[in-house]
C-alpha cells in the first residue's frame, strides 16, 4: 500500500509530498527539542544525507519502542518516542491517507491538502 501512494516526495499538493513535508517538519521539531543545539547542527543541517538518517531513525525509535525493541545510534539520542508532537504526525496521517482509498480509484479525484 505504502508504494501506491500517490503524488511526488517534493510536491506538497499531493499525498506523498505532503506526509514528507509533515514527517520532516515534526522529527526535525522533536530533534530540535531534545538535542543540544551543536549536536542539532552538526546531525540536522549540515548534511541532507545524515539529515535524513537522523529522521528516520527517530521515527524508527517510535516505532521499535512499540513492540519492545530500543534502537541505537552514535552518538546516542535522548528517547523521543513519547514527544507529544507524535500526535500532531499521527493526526496529520490519518487525514493524509483517510484520501488514499478514493484517490487509488478514481484518478480523477483530488487530494485535499490538510491545514498542517
Amino acid at each position: 500500500l505504502v508504494d501506491q501512494i500517490p503524488g511526488k516526495l517534493n510536491d506538497r499538493k499531493t499525498v506523498l509530498g505532503e506526509l514528507n513535508w509533515v514527517f520532516t517538519a515534526i522529527t526535525d521539531t522533536i530533534a530540535w527539542n531534545i538535542l543540544p543545539p551543536d549536536l542539532f547542527q552538526r546531525l540536522f543541517r549540515q548534511d541532507l544525507l545524515v539529515a535524513s538518517i537522523y529522521r528516520n531513525f527517530i521515527l524508527a525509535e517510535r516505532l521499535l519502542r512499540s513492540v519492545g525493541c530500543t534502537p541505537l545510534s552514535v552518538p546516542r539520542l535522548p528517547p523521543s518516542y513519547q514527544h507529544p508532537l507524535w500526535d500532531a504526525w499521527d493526526l496529520a496521517a490519518d487525514v493524509c491517507l483517510a484520501q488514499l482509498p478514493t484517490l487509488l480509484k478514481d484518478p480523477k479525484a483530488e487530494y485535499v491538502t490538510s491545514s498542517f
